[in-house]
């Protein structure tokens, strides 16, 4: 089961990042990407994802979604977050984390004792260099410290935390939280499609979005765009009983 979430949570993730490398002062990476995700890969349960992406100009987007609402098939992502960062504040992190040593961590730490825990994935790309670091009842220092300087930089608060990672729980509790709002959300999915017009599962999650907000037509395009992904076709039937 571990081995098959685990394929889930790649497929998931992605493995590029958007957006072209422009000269940059010395010191910020102009490939600068992450990507973190928790909580479980079933249908319906909660889960927690974030993307900072170059958006080719300089910028970067950060991006912050979670789907709330236990149930449900395909997953709503209910609440959203979004916002520009400049190259310092990229810089800066970029800077940290290569300080700690995400890059030396290694790829999968999984618990043997907490076989049902949350999983979480954390991505970084700089320098050239991308690495993916898997885990799931178990904070090797490193990784810990890496996902407290994400936090410390974020304006909204992420927890709650997967319940193992006991050191980041009750942080930031002076930020504003994440709000249900469905057409907040949906803007933000199709803003970061035009950063990773190739991803594709983007397509089905717009389909959920355009569906619990009653916009039928909109739905319909949507399927039609994930007809044509041999990788995601295969649904078609199933999203297309759920219209009206």
């Amino acid at each position: 089961m571990k081995r098959l979430l685990t394929c889930l949570l790649l497929l998931a993730i992605g493995c590029e990042t958007a957006g072209s490398a422009r000269p940059l002062q010395p010191g910020i990476p102009a490939d600068f990407g992450l990507r973190l995700g928790y909580g479980r890969m079933e249908p319906g349960a909660p889960r927690t994802e974030l993307a900072i992406l170059p958006s080719g100009d300089g910028t970067w987007e950060l991006l912050v979604r979670r789907s709330s609402r236990q149930g449900g098939w395909p997953r709503s992502w209910d609440q959203s977050y979004a916002e520009s960062w400049n190259a310092d504040t990229v810089g800066r992190l970029a800077k940290e984390l290569q300080e700690i040593g995400f890059f030396d961590l290694a790829s999968q730490y999984m618990s043997g004792s907490q076989p049902d825990a949350e999983t979480l994935t954390l991505e970084v790309s700089q320098w050239g260099r991308r690495h993916l670091v898997i885990a799931s009842g178990s904070q090797p220092k490193k990784l810990v410290s890496s996902l407290a300087a994400l936090d410390r930089l974020l304006p909204i608060r992420l927890n709650p935390w997967p319940s193992w990672l006991t050191s980041l729980q009750g942080g930031s509790v002076n930020r504003p939280q994440l709000v249900t709002d469905l057409t907040q959300s949906l803007a933000m999915h199709r803003r970061w499609l035009t950063l990773e017009p190739g991803r594709s599962p983007l397509h089905l999650n717009i389909f959920a979005l355009e569906l619990a907000l009653g916009h039928q037509a909109a739905a319909r395009r949507e399927l039609a765009i994930l007809a044509q992904d041999k990788t995601l076709q295969g649904l078609v039937p199933e999203l297309e009983a759920l219209l009206r």
